[in-house]
């Protein structure tokens, strides 16, 4: 092992053991002798990412990366969709882009679709039509992930007509098997809720996208 990767493992052992201040200095230690290694990049934008810390600062080292290596990560793609959808970076408006990206590398990819899902708002770029188009393909592609039946539940039940609330009944359900079968009882609980809200002809108000499979990092 050289040098360079002897010290990125060193930074990466003091941020797995909550040595954070550490870690950051380290790589930004490591950043100074090569500014454009989008390994290091990567490897920091991500501790800042999984802490919380510097969201902003997380963004910029990951747009950093990306221009280093435009295909070299899919995650750290994901997660900068996933920052500029909450305002870090280049914002909003980009994230939409950077979820198309990651399509373009990996057309399977559920959590691209998710992403896309999740941006839909009365002033953004997609659709509501879109969104439900973008959990549909999650349902498709990943049948067994219960936030895909979720979402897409709570997307047609938002829209408002007779057939979807009917179909969102029917993925509430399939969505509330599949939580309960993974141990999420909590969010089972909610998805339950929601499919009885429906089934008594409820309007169902102030709903809540998410996902419930973690970030798998391909770095």
């Amino acid at each position: 092992m050289n040098e360079r990767k002897e010290a990125l493992e060193r930074a990466h052992q003091s941020w797995a053991q909550g040595n954070y201040q550490a870690a950051y200095e380290q790589y930004e230690h490591l950043l100074r002798t090569a500014p454009n290694d989008a390994e290091i990049l990567r490897e920091y934008a991500r501790a800042k990412f999984s802490e919380y810390d510097d969201l902003e600062q997380a963004a910029q080292l990951f747009e950093r990366a990306v221009v280093a290596d435009p295909n070299g990560s899919i995650s750290a793609l994901l997660c900068l969709g996933e920052l500029y959808g909450c305002g870090y970076g280049k914002g909003y408006k980009a994230a939409l882009g950077v979820y198309q990206r990651v399509i373009e590398l990996d057309p399977h990819n559920v959590d691209a679709y998710i992403g896309i899902g999740m941006l839909s708002t009365p002033s953004s770029y997609v659709s509501f039509k879109e969104r439900i188009e973008a959990f549909r393909m999650v349902t498709q592609i990943a049948p067994q992930r219960a936030d895909g039946h979720r979402n897409l539940g709570m997307a047609l039940a938002e829209n408002g007509e007779a057939e979807d609330r009917e179909e969102a009944r029917k993925e509430f359900g399939i969505a509330e098997k599949l939580l309960v079968q993974s141990g999420e009882h909590q969010l089972a609980q909610s998805t339950k809720r929601y499919r009885q809200q429906l089934e008594a002809n409820h309007t169902i108000r102030g709903s809540s996208y998410g996902k419930t499979e973690p970030m798998v990092w391909d770095f």
